[in-house]
């Protein structure tokens, strides 16, 4: 399984490297930070965290957990970027 082959598990959106939203996802919220992230993935609920992280962990890949892009340290080179702001019930009261 390859990150691609992720659109085809998870719910929630995966975003790669020159895919339309891919850079102002990975965006940081400081925006002097650089986030070279391999992908963006936006978690619709814990299934697609818990499959996320399986498939990181077979392949040898780390994962940050980075709900709005708060406390970005641009230390992030080659990671999966998962954003997890469609998780709180709160959040998406608030933007609906």
């Amino acid at each position: 399984m390859t990150i691609n082959d992720l659109r085809g598990v998870l719910k929630g959106r995966v975003l790669l490297p020159g895919d339309d939203g891919f850079d102002q996802a990975a965006t940081a919220w400081n925006l002097t930070v650089r986030q070279p992230v391999a992908a963006v993935v936006e978690a619709a609920d814990a299934d697609d965290v818990a499959a996320l992280v399986r498939y990181a962990r077979r392949s040898g890949l780390t994962v940050t957990a980075q709900p709005s892009g708060h406390g970005a340290s641009g230390d992030v080179e080659g990671l999966i970027l998962l954003r997890t702001g469609l998780l709180n019930p709160v959040a998406r009261r608030g933007s609906a």
